[in-house]
């Protein structure tokens, strides 16, 4: 993220961007958003309250509705319940009081009492399933805005006299003045970090507000922080905020404004699927779109396209056109930091023959267009496209759908299933694509290109065929998805007979059985449960203890089956809270007894070829004994050459002369466009590489130069064209 100073700004009682009050000062707050301490149940159980003085609050999601309002934060204990009783006294039309029980100032309540007509003299209670040491908000109002004294009896609550409350909020400076003003805009979902005396991560709510609970009594200050922002679109008036305590209980405020730089739309989406697919079953796809540009992006058209043979679209909760196999829906106009949320229904088919394949969602949002393209790049834009044909031919065809010529010669990789058979380079002018062809023999095959430099974005071109000749089931989501840039994701699953519903799953699975991943690719996980029980359950509770491997700083959240809050502690332990969520169990609603949530995460850098990625999450239904997930495993290393395997060139142009090899050979072509640059590569049968050689040209003479006697495997990777590859023996 560009920002304007890197200077740390120490913050002070005086400074205008921060302010501060003592617990002495404590008083119920006019409206959620104005709340500045938190209240004990010292201080609760033991005072008289009013409503008198008080107003209704705005924008307030309520049961009822809001007459004069007051707030009282609190700080839930270890009992994971809160239970708050309230006795009216003196009122004025004797209707008495209504209540509510708030997580999030921007929410539904997860407890609400609306009241009674004569309830002046009649004490109400409400009980909430909370999470423990996590803020709350009690709402306190007079029915049809009822004048009454009041107490209050309130259990499940932690003493506050050794607790310190941080809140803040984030909003875009339109009008340029780094002044809160009320031209400003909340700013929703960004990831705020608290690091130093302690550690965690919390994200805005759709308010643009957040909060942090930290000892007091402690001479250790600590920063706050915005994470790492995914554009250089905005830039942060104050970049860090540093809170010093005061050395007792105290209550701090801080606003991050945002300015735009560019002109510019930024798209996102995100979908979730379940964790496999079976058999009739029919399931629930969310989809999530956002706008992080600072500009509205208009007319935006999201294309969902999904494997056609065997699933059937049935609805989804926002109109679309139906194009073959995809699905286009208009979103209209999205303004800056605008969010969407559908959802898709689907059924898989019962036929038997979809058992083992692998059906995915790909999703691609418009605009999609960078602001500022790279100078240096050229205008190229490599694509991959697969095709079966009559099950017996498998066709790759790498493309340049862009505007200019590639700059320079890049590689194309071929594996089947999980081995490379083959590599080679290719350089395509735009509008040029070249095919290669192989015999299909029922294996997963794959084919990954490099991007041309400079291309805006992420884009590694990649795609897989399956179900060719046959079928090599579970490959696809070995490896990763062409998804790295945000206006796209791609979601596949496999549809399985059973699994177990609570599971831990990512994408990419890994290659063989040690799930093999190369170092430096990011990880998607999915932590997915189930109420396999025999009653509703209205809270669940995920937590993940990230593994040292992984790196906290690039945790993403993504697509989520319900609403959902989420934290991170100490940097490395997730928790994700559904409340409520209202989770039939299987036996009444099996579709709808599911839920998961999804995160995006890197790993640490470089880590060494035999590092082990071992994640498990504990899934909490209500408040019962933990789930504990099988661990989702992983090892960098490097896919094998399965020399045995290297397939034939499709289109015989090369011929090998010399083979036996004395002291020489000799590779010639026929055609007369070839041209380099070309390499020869030289594998013993282990897979290991000997010996490599570039040339241009038709032909190519291979020197023994002291080669040991044996059985060699060849690959004459050419500019353009397919890979000829075979046998050299050399006695």
């Amino acid at each position: 993220m560009k920002k304007t100073s890197r200077a740390t700004l120490i913050i002070t009682i005086l400074a205008l961007s921060i302010t501060s009050r003592g617990y002495a000062q404590c008083t119920p707050a006019e409206s959620c958003g104005q709340i500045s301490c938190l209240f004990g149940p010292t201080i609760l159980n033991n005072t008289i309250w009013s409503t008198s003085g008080y107003v209704a609050s705005e924008g307030i999601l309520f049961c009822s509705s809001a007459q004069n309002d007051l707030w009282f934060p609190v700080l839930s204990d270890s009992s994971g319940k809160i239970k708050l009783t309230l006795f009216p006294s003196n009122c004025e039309s004797a209707n008495g009081l209504q209540m509510a029980i708030y997580e999030s100032c921007s929410t539904f309540p997860i407890a609400c009492h609306g009241g009674q007509q004569n309830g002046g003299s009649i004490s109400i209670s409400l009980t909430a399933n909370v999470t423990p040491g996590k803020v709350y908000y009690l709402m306190v109002d007079g029915y049809v805005g009822d004048i009454c004294d009041f107490t209050v009896q309130v259990t499940g609550i932690l003493d506050v006299s050794n607790i310190s409350f941080v809140t803040g909020a984030v909003f875009a400076d339109l009008n340029f003045d780094c002044i809160v003003d009320s031209s400003d805009v909340p700013v929703p979902e960004v990831p705020i970090v608290a690091s130093g005396l302690f550690n965690a991560v919390t994200p805005a709510d759709s308010l643009g507000r957040f909060e942090f609970v930290y000892p007091a009594f402690s001479a250790l200050g600590f920063n706050l922080t915005l994470d790492v922002w995914d554009n250089d679109l905005w830039e942060l008036c104050t970049d860090t905020f540093h809170i010093n305590p005061s050395g007792g209980p105290d209550t701090s405020h801080v606003t991050f404004l945002l300015q735009p730089q560019d002109d510019c739309t930024d798209m996102r989406v995100d979908l979730s699927l379940p964790p496999f697919f079976r058999p009739c079953q029919y399931i629930t796809i969310p989809v999530k779109y956002a706008n992080q540009g600072t500009i509205t992006a208009e007319n935006v058209v999201l294309d969902i396209a999904f494997s056609p043979l065997g699933m059937n679209i049935t609805n989804a909760t926002m109109p679309f056109d139906s194009l073959g196999d995809t699905l286009r829906f208009f979103l209209g106009n999205v303004p800056p930091f605008g969010v969407g949320y559908f959802k898709i229904f689907a059924q898989i088919l019962c036929e038997g023959s979809v058992g083992g394949r692998t059906f995915c969602f790909s999703a691609h949002i418009f605009p999609d267009t960078a602001c500022a393209p790279n100078v240096n790049w050229s205008g190229a834009h490599v694509a991959l496209a697969a095709a079966c044909d009559a099950d017996t031919v498998v066709y790759f065809t790498l493309q340049n759908t862009g505007t200019g010529p590639m700059s320079s010669a890049r590689q194309y990789t071929l594996i089947k299933n999980a081995a490379i058979v083959g590599s080679g380079m290719f350089q395509l002018d735009a509008g040029q694509d070249t095919t290669f062809v192989f015999a299909a023999d029922g294996a997963t095959w794959r084919m990954e290109a490099e991007q041309e430099p400079g291309h805006p974005g992420m884009s590694s071109p990649s795609v897989s065929i399956e179900g060719c000749g046959g079928l090599s089931p579970g490959f696809i989501n070995a490896f990763p998805q062409d998804d790295a840039d945000l206006f796209r994701d791609i979601e596949c699953r496999e549809v399985l007979a059973a699994y177990d519903p609570n599971i831990k799953v990512a994408s990419p699975v890994g290659a063989g059985s040690n799930h093999i991943i190369q170092a430096n690719i990011p990880l998607e996980y999915t932590i997915h449960f189930q109420n396999t029980g025999t009653d509703t359950a209205f809270f669940v509770r995920l937590v993940d203890i990230l593994p040292i491997t992984l790196d906290p700083s690039t945790f993403r959240p993504g697509a989520s089956s319900h609403p959902c809050t989420w934290r991170l502690l100490g940097f490395d332990t997730l928790e994700v809270v559904f409340d409520p969520i209202v989770l039939p169990d299987s036996n009444k609603n099996e579709p709808a007894s599911h839920g998961w949530f999804e995160f995006r995460i890197a790993q640490r850098p470089n880590l060494p070829t035999g590092t082990i990625l071992r994640n498990t999450a504990a899934i909490y239904f209500d408040y019962n004994a933990p789930i504990i997930t099988e661990p989702s495993i992983h090892t960098i290393g490097e896919l094998t050459v399965q020399v045995d395997d290297l397939p034939a060139n499709p289109e015989p142009g090369w011929r090998l002369f010399g083979n036996p090899l004395y002291d020489r050979c000799h590779f010639v072509t026929s055609k007369s466009e070839q041209t380099g640059p070309c390499r020869f590569e030289l594998y013993d049968l282990q897979g290991q590489l000997l010996r490599s050689e570039t040339f241009s040209g038709n032909q190519f003479t291979f020197h023994r130069q002291g080669q040991p006697a044996g059985v060699y495997a060849f690959r004459l990777i050419p500019a353009r064209g397919a890979v000829f590859a075979g046998k050299l023996v050399i006695p």
